[in-house]
């Protein structure tokens, strides 16, 4: 029985991790988004200098 306990609790561990990984995926994703909001905005701003000379 004090086996099964055992077996029983990296299990659950593991599913916390997975929920942890998720967790920080979604907060990349929207950090992604943010960086490229912001890539956009730089790329214009770089192509109106070169396109000057």
């Amino acid at each position: 029985m004090k086996l099964l306990h055992f077996s029983k609790r990296p299990h659950q561990r593991k599913v916390s991790l997975n929920d942890d990984t998720g967790k920080k995926v979604n907060a990349s994703g929207q950090e992604g988004r943010a960086l490229s909001d912001n890539s956009s905005i730089n790329l214009p701003s770089s192509c109106a200098p070169l396109a000057l000379p």
